[in-house]
């Protein structure tokens, strides 16, 4: 009888006692109070360790690509990175991450380019009808420390509500740091 107990007070903590509900103190806060960036509420049935990384060692003056593609239960994340050559002096190791609890990607290490790289990032499975998104109000934007917002110019970015998409093509990038999408 005790080890029924003992199983039913250890399941029911599991069960009720655990949340992945919290604060991610590496994550700066929004304080531009125009812009509604999207985060773990815009997702469905996320089953998935989040975020995802990718590195890879990129020569400057030959220029490349990073490429990542990850899909979960119902949905998908992908992002590519293209290095015009003569982007950058000398060899970078760089680490590309794409969080898709907060439809955003970030590089690593910080670095400033002396030609644009283009970035195309698309995410699946966001519950943008909760959200109330759409293609004339959300756009692509790089987060400051302090949270502020600036825009990137870009080739357009699409939301297909019935699909949870959210993308953005040929984002314009001068520097390397957190890009979100935000209304």
């Amino acid at each position: 009888m005790k080890k029924i107990i003992l199983t039913l007070a250890i399941a029911g903590l599991f069960l009720f006692g655990c949340s992945d509900v919290g604060v991610n103190p590496n994550m700066p806060a929004n304080n531009n109070q125009n812009n509604t960036t999207l985060n773990k509420k815009g997702l469905l049935n996320l089953d998935l360790d989040s975020p995802f990384s990718v590195t890879q060692t990129i020569n400057g003056a030959e220029g490349g690509t990073i490429s990542l593609d990850k899909s979960w239960l119902l949905g998908s994340a992908s992002a590519s990175l293209f290095f015009p050559p003569n982007s950058f002096e000398g060899t970078e190791t760089i680490t590309m991450t794409v969080d898709p609890l907060t439809a955003s990607v970030s590089f690593y290490p910080h670095m400033v380019f002396e030609r644009r790289l283009n970035l195309d990032l698309s995410f699946q499975g966001l519950d943008l009808v909760s959200m109330n998104l759409d293609s004339h109000k959300v756009d692509f934007y790089y987060e400051s420390d302090d949270g502020l917002l600036s825009l990137i110019k870009n080739n357009g970015v699409d939301v297909d509500v019935s699909t949870g998409t959210l993308s953005v093509k040929n984002a314009g990038l001068y520097h390397f740091s957190r890009y979100i999408f935000a209304k």
